[in-house]
């Protein structure tokens, strides 16, 4: 990508967001995805534990509307259909992703 990551204010630039909503996790695991927003989140609102089964991942917004973008990204990729788990008020998600599908197979 040669555009910016984030806009001169700081937040996710709207290429971003279109990329992450576009984003095919199922060519390229979900791992690399969840760095990306990672990246271009404020106060690393991601936080991720894991098994041998699963991994866990936890977005807190912060109420920051930057990261509130990055979750309405998020929803529009099909991450969201296949592992959100719970929302909570206050800017809490949680989804839970297999083991299998947290790289791409190619990376195996």
């Amino acid at each position: 990508m040669s555009e910016p990551l984030k806009n001169e204010h700081g937040y996710p630039a709207e290429v971003s967001l279109s990329e992450i909503a576009e984003w095919d996790i199922l060519k390229t695991g979900v791992a690399p995805l969840i760095d990306f927003v990672k990246r271009l989140g404020w106060n690393d609102p991601v936080k991720i534990t894991s098994d041998e089964d699963k991994y866990v991942v936890e977005f807190i917004t912060s109420g920051w509307s930057g990261n509130e973008s990055l979750i309405g990204a998020l929803q529009g990729n099909f991450f969201w259909m296949l592992y959100w788990e719970e929302s909570r008020r206050g800017g809490y998600y949680k989804f839970i992703v297999p083991a299998k599908s947290w790289k791409a197979k190619e990376a195996e």
